[in-house]
């Protein structure tokens, strides 16, 4: 039996701008801002706000009035807790964009989503000469529709994630309640311009499975091959005489695979790739001591009967290792990698 062998390939992610707004400060003006912001830095009171900025009374007692009716400031006029809080927000959460990579699988209610951010050590561009896995076969190229489902499954999982992508939310998380993320609205925005980037993951390439039962889906998006050898014998009745009650015996075949060093006596072979295309020749993989080993285990597995002719032919395909999408990220173990439910 071979040794597991582990396969590099790339998974691709799309890049986006993710955008967070508070609700209620984005329904507040820029005066509102400057008023709440400078309270809370300089441990103003309203008055004080008055002898620094040199507004009148007209022009600050409706953005006032407001703020108390949100209970960001009090009777007295001062700032309060909750005042401080949105004073935080607005200062590092509100408004702010981060870029983030995800994945484009977001049809699928089975397999986990994940995204990193784009500064990330995990994050490379993808060779020339690598092995990519392909794009969900329902993957959207409408840039508009792309991003609102990419909001939808964030939404979700927005109170658990938010954090891990920006460390500013930790603070905020510790003096807010357990349903702080109905303040909050996330959109993303499709980043055109980013770099083909994506994830290495190594694969263990899977050893063939003869007990299992083979379903292919057309829709996995990895298939990789190694080769195998084929032995097919025929058996037929010998020629120069009329055999009345003989017939003939069905073939029989034998498969080496290279990757698993073991012969089997059936294998689902692979000739073209999904798309249609034929795989290339491989016969150049395989030696004498393979194929005289090939004709030993056929010999020995149906000792032939002396009434027939027997003709030997090789030939080579393509053992196929197929893998669905939940498998390849199963496979992915980098910490700065975020992976939702």
């Amino acid at each position: 039996m071979s040794e597991e062998i582990m396969v590099e390939v790339w998974l691709p992610l799309k890049s986006y701008k993710l955008q967070i707004k508070h609700r209620i400060l984005a329904e507040l003006g820029e005066l509102s801002h400057f008023v709440l912001n400078s309270m809370n830095k300089y441990e103003l009171t309203i008055a004080g706000l008055y002898n620094v900025t040199g507004l009148n009374e007209n022009q600050l007692k409706p953005v006032i009035e407001r703020l108390q009716g949100l209970k960001f400031i009090d009777e007295t006029q001062n700032i309060t807790e909750v005042g401080k809080k949105m004073a935080y927000v607005l200062a590092h959460l509100h408004n702010k964009e981060i870029e983030v990579y995800m994945d484009q699988n977001y049809n699928s209610h089975r397999d986990p989503w994940f995204m990193t951010l784009s500064g990330a050590d995990c994050l490379q561009e993808i060779p020339a000469d690598s092995i990519e896995v392909k794009l969900p076969s329902l993957a959207r190229y409408d840039f508009v529709e792309d991003c609102f489902l990419q909001s939808q499954r964030f939404q979700k999982n927005m109170v658990e994630y938010l954090p891990l992508l920006m460390p500013e939310f930790e603070s905020f998380v510790e003096f807010s309640g357990e349903r702080w993320g109905l303040e909050w609205d996330i959109s993303f925005r499709s980043n055109r311009d980013s770099q083909s980037r994506g994830l290495m993951i190594e694969l263990p390439l899977r050893q063939y499975d003869c007990n299992a039962q083979q379903i292919y889906d057309k829709n996995n998006p990895l298939r990789l091959y190694t080769p195998v050898l084929k032995l097919t014998t025929r058996f037929s009745l010998p020629i120069g005489f009329s055999w009345q009650n003989k017939i003939g015996l069905n073939s029989v075949s034998c498969v080496y695979s290279e990757h698993d060093c073991i012969i089997y006596d059936e294998m689902n072979l692979s000739e073209q790739y999904g798309d249609g295309t034929p795989l290339a020749d491989n016969e150049s993989a395989f030696d004498d001591e393979i194929a005289c080993e090939l004709l030993e285990y056929m010999n020995d597995t149906h000792k032939y009967n002396p009434l027939y002719s027997i003709e030997h032919q090789f030939s080579t395909a393509w053992q196929l290792h197929e893998y669905a999408y939940s498998e390849i990220v199963e496979n992915i173990a980098y910490r700065d990698v975020i992976k939702g439910r």
